[in-house]
């Protein structure tokens, strides 16, 4: 139930990418996360970056999970992975990933 939510809430702005690892490749859809601008911190400290939230129900094969260093394609934009941080339902399984890129 709680992973049905997760997901409804991201097709709201879901957009195409691709995520390549490699020689790998697998389309996917993302939605643009704001998380890490609302995280409070020191004065002095930016954020830099774009994030990025991936379903567990949008990645196919051969890719299983994204890894820090794949590259996304969003809309023609080129991003790095720098930092993956996995998303837990009630039961502890992974239901998605917020990924950043730096």
């Amino acid at each position: 139930m709680l992973e049905d939510a997760f997901n409804n809430l991201l097709r709201l702005k879901q957009m195409s990418a691709t995520l390549n690892r490699d020689a790998d490749t697998s389309n996917v859809l993302v939605s643009p996360s704001s998380y890490s601008r609302s995280m409070a911190g020191p004065s002095n400290v930016e954020i830099e970056g774009d994030e990025f939230v991936l379903s567990k129900r949008n990645l196919e094969a051969p890719l299983t999970e994204p890894k820090r260093g794949d590259r996304l394609v969003v809309g023609g934009n080129f991003y790095s992975i720098t930092h993956i941080i996995p998303l837990y339902n009630v039961g502890g399984t992974v239901m998605g990933w917020r990924m950043r890129s730096g």
